[in-house]
C-alpha cells in the first residue's frame, strides 16, 4: 500500500510537470522496487511499468545513464536478457569511461549465468579500476549462490584493506570470509579464517 501510494503521488507530479524527468525516475524506481519486493517471484506488471516510466525518461533525458541501469533491471525481471545488454550496452556507447555501468553489467551477468559476459565486465574493471569494489561483486557472487567466488572477492578485499584498517574491523572481514569458505564447504579454510578473528 505504501508503494502505491507514492506511485500515485508520483504520478500527480508528473502530471503537473511533464517535463521534469526526476519524477518519471522516481515513479520507475519505485516500480522496480515493487516488482522486487511485492511477491516471491518478481511482478511482471510492476517491471512493465518500471520500463514504460524509464523509456519516458530517456526521451526526456537521452544522456543520463542511471536511467539506462533502471531500464537494464526491469528488463532482467522481465526476463528481457537481450533487451538487458542493449540497453547496457547503449549506455556505455554513451560514457564508456563510467564503471559504473560495467559494475552493473557484471551483477546482472553473475545473476543470470552469463559467464562469458561476466568474464569481459570483471576484465575491464580490473583494468579501469586501481581499487575494485569487491564486497558489490561478492555480494553478487554471494546471492547467485556462489560462495567460493564470493570468498576470493573477500580475500582480495581483506588484502586492500589489511594496511590501513583497524582490528576489530579487520576481525569482521575475516569473520564473513570463515562463513564464505564454510558455505562453499571448505572446512579448513574456514578454520583458518576464524582462527585470524
Amino acid at each position: 500500500r505504501v508503494i502505491d501510494y507514492a506511485i500515485e503521488k508520483m504520478e500527480e507530479n508528473i502530471r503537473e510537470k511533464p517535463k521534469d524527468v526526476k519524477w518519471y525516475m522516481y515513479q520507475g524506481q519505485l516500480y522496480n522496487l515493487g516488482a522486487v519486493l511485492l511477491s516471491d517471484t518478481p511482478d511482471q506488471r510492476y517491471a512493465r511499468l518500471a520500463e514504460k516510466r524509464f523509456l519516458e525518461a530517456r526521451e526526456i533525458s537521452p544522456r543520463r545513464p542511471q536511467i539506462y541501469l533502471e531500464i537494464a533491471q526491469a528488463r532482467k525481471i522481465l526476463g528481457d536478457y537481450s533487451g538487458m545488454w542493449a540497453t547496457l550496452d547503449e549506455a556505455i556507447s554513451l560514457v564508456p569511461e563510467y564503471t559504473t555501468i560495467h559494475y552493473n553489467a557484471l551483477v546482472h551477468a553473475i545473476e543470470i549465468g552469463d559467464s562469458g559476459r561476466e568474464a569481459r565486465e570483471l576484465e575491464y574493471i580490473s583494468k579501469k579500476e586501481s581499487l575494485l569494489d569487491f564486497t558489490t561483486i561478492r555480494d553478487a557472487y554471494f546471492k547467485a549462490g556462489r560462495f567460493r567466488d564470493a570468498a576470493v572477492m573477500q580475500k582480495q578485499y581483506i588484502a586492500k584493506a589489511a594496511d590501513d584498517t583497524e582490528a576489530k574491523t579487520m576481525a569482521k572481514f575475516y569473520q564473513q570470509l570463515a562463513g564464505l569458505y564454510k558455505l562453499a564447504g571448505e572446512k579448513k579454510r574456514a578454520g583458518e579464517a576464524a582462527l585470524k578473528v
